[in-house]
């Protein structure tokens, strides 16, 4: 009995993840309002990069890139469940610093950060083509 309500008790936490996942995902694809076509393009390939480069090679790219959106949305979320103790004064040293934290975090940390950074990225990459196929295809008003 006690097993079943355990395995409750994490779905439930696992969706309250998600649910978290999803309100930060979506407030960060509404906000885009320059080069959205551009920050949706890069969106859709990105837990794609993620997986056949590397967390900190695709963090890099985007950077490289300016691709700001979605290098902040990313850093922003790591920071946010993976290295909360990691201190910044600008959104300039979030890069350097979360940067600097992956090349010293033992494997399990990578591994949830980067576990994070392709969850995070997937919600990002699906609100980003409905936001994108809502204002192709826009509903007619209700009368």
């Amino acid at each position: 009995m006690n097993h079943t309500h355990d395995a409750v008790r994490q779905q439930q936490l696992s969706q309250t993840l998600d649910q978290e996942r999803a309100q930060y995902a979506w407030t960060k694809v509404v906000k885009v309002t320059e080069n959205f076509q551009d920050f949706k393009r890069v969106a859709e390939g990105a837990p794609a990069l993620v997986m056949s480069n590397g967390l900190m090679q695709a963090l890099a790219f985007y950077k490289h890139k300016h691709h700001d959106a979605l290098l902040q949305a990313v850093l922003k979320w790591v920071r946010m469940r993976v290295f909360p103790d990691v201190q910044v004064n600008r959104q300039a040293d979030l890069f350097v610093a979360v940067m600097e934290r992956l090349t010293q975090c033992d494997a399990d940390e990578y591994f949830r950060a980067t576990e994070e950074a392709l969850a995070i990225l997937g919600w990002i990459r699906e609100f980003a083509k409905a936001r994108d196929s809502q204002h192709e295809h826009p509903q007619p008003a209700e009368r």
